[in-house]
C-alpha cells in the first residue's frame, strides 16, 4: 500500500513546480478520530491537539529522520481505552521514473 501511494505522489509531483512538490510523507497507523479528540464530529481536524499529540512524529519528519516512534492512547467506540506504541516509517519521495518534469 505504501509503495502505491508513494508512486502516485511522485507522479503528481512531476506536474508541479519545484516549491510545491511533496518531499516526504508518513502514513499514520490509524485514521484521525473524533473519539480520540483528533477531529470534531463534523470531521474538522483539531490542529492544535493533533500537533501536540503527534509532536515527536512531526519533529522527526522535519529533522530528516527515516522513522519515528509514537505512543498514543486510543479510545474505542464502546468506551474502552488502550495504548498503542508503533514505529512509523517516513518516506522520501523520489521523482517518478519516466515522468515529465515541469520547469519551476
Amino acid at each position: 500500500m505504501a509503495r502505491l501511494i508513494i508512486e502516485e505522489v511522485a507522479k503528481v509531483n512531476a506536474t508541479l513546480p519545484g516549491t510545491t512538490k511533496v518531499a516526504r510523507i508518513v502514513l499514520l497507523n490509524k485514521e484521525l478520530d473524533a473519539d480520540d479528540a483528533e477531529m470534531t464530529r463534523t470531521r474538522k481536524v483539531r490542529r492544535a491537539f493533533v500537533a501536540e499529540k503527534y509532536a515527536p512524529l512531526i519533529a522527526a519528519f522535519y529533522d530528516g529522520a527515516k522513522e519515528a516512534g509514537l505512543t498514543m492512547d486510543i479510545t474505542f467506540e464502546d468506551g474502552r481505552k488502550s495504548t498503542m506504541t508503533s514505529t512509523l516509517v517516513i518516506h522520501d519521495i523520489a521523482p517518478a521514473r519516466g515522468a515529465r518534469q515541469v520547469a519551476a
